[in-house]
């Protein structure tokens, strides 16, 4: 069993580079999955929206990005080699994401404070990540108050990883099984973070 803990200051900056989403400016972006696989892409801009994804069988795709507050994501996938990516920009975001399969990769961006970010995936080789970051204050911390992350993983060799910037964040990551990975970063104060690996 793999036991990893890794905290660094520099950690926000190289996971929110890695957690770049969908860029309309590339060509071919979001990539339609092939061989009958499905995809769904959703963009909000506004207030009070919210969007609900299901998806079964392989190869899929999901893509959200909202502007505003008060949104919200919900997404189910079914099945091998899915991805599923949120991006949410405003106040009080919320979002759910749940993967049933293999090599399954999910990821949610979340700016301001007060969000929520759920993630659960089960099967093997899975990838998740939540960055949940605001805006700098006087003290460089963020005025990334409140927001909360939670990541469940039911397999092998999975990873898992989080990052907050700011004030009274909370982040529990929980992973079942062996070989698997967790990684928690928090910059700011009166943060809480638990990692659980069985």
């Amino acid at each position: 069993m793999k036991r990893v803990l890794f905290a660094s200051v520099a950690m926000i900056a190289s996971m929110t580079a890695g957690l770049a989403l969908a860029d309309s400016s590339k060509p071919g972006w979001p990539p339609v999955p092939m061989n009958g696989g499905n995809a769904a892409y959703i963009d909000q801009i506004g207030d009070l929206n919210s969007n609900a994804q299901t998806q079964y069988g392989k190869a899929n795709l999901s893509d959200n990005w909202q502007k505003g507050s008060r949104n919200a994501v919900v997404t189910y996938q079914d099945g091998t080699l899915n991805r599923a990516f949120v991006n949410q920009n405003g106040d009080r975001n919320y979002a759910n994401q749940l993967q049933d399969g293999t090599a399954n990769l999910a990821k949610v961006d979340q700016s301001d404070a007060g969000n929520t970010a759920y993630q659960k995936q089960f099967g093997i080789d899975n990838d998740a990540s939540v960055v949940q970051s605001g805006f700098d204050g006087h003290f460089g911390w963020g005025m990334n108050a409140g927001n909360f992350a939670s990541q469940y993983q039911d397999g092998v060799m999975n990873e898992a990883k989080i990052a907050q910037k700011g004030m009274v964040n909370t982040a529990y990551q929980t992973q079942m099984s062996n070989g698997n990975l967790a990684i928690a970063n928090q910059t700011g104060v009166a943060n809480y973070s638990t990692q659980t690996q069985r």
